[in-house]
């Protein structure tokens, strides 16, 4: 079974059509059907779009095609996700204090 078999079968496990999986990803009306060969663009597009889709069996076939709720790859996404805005909270700080700073430099 080939890459773009298998995203065909996740998108009908979705219940999308072609055009709403091209929709999905940006890609041009009537691309879908025509491909032949994946790009790595549409790949990377297709685990973006759909995060709990596994990396591993969309390219090898191997394991589940549905990530469970405490798979590797979801605990690494939380912790990337809870990381980004605990940085985000960090940087608004910075910022508050740098603004301050400029401030009583002025006064």
């Amino acid at each position: 079974m080939e890459l773009k078999d298998r995203i065909d079968i996740y998108k009908e496990s979705k219940g999308l059509s072609n055009m709403a999986f091209e929709r999905e990803l940006g890609l041009s009306n009537g691309l879908w059907g025509k491909t032949k060969t994946i790009s790595e663009d549409v790949l990377i597009k297709t685990i973006r779009r759909f995060p709990d889709i596994n990396p591993v069996w969309l390219l090898t076939g191997e394991g589940k095609m549905i990530l469970d709720e405490n798979s590797e790859n979801n605990s690494t996404h939380s912790y990337l996700r809870e990381e980004l805005i605990r940085l985000r909270a960090e940087n608004d700080l910075l910022r508050e204090l740098a603004g301050l700073k400029k401030k009583s430099d002025a006064g």
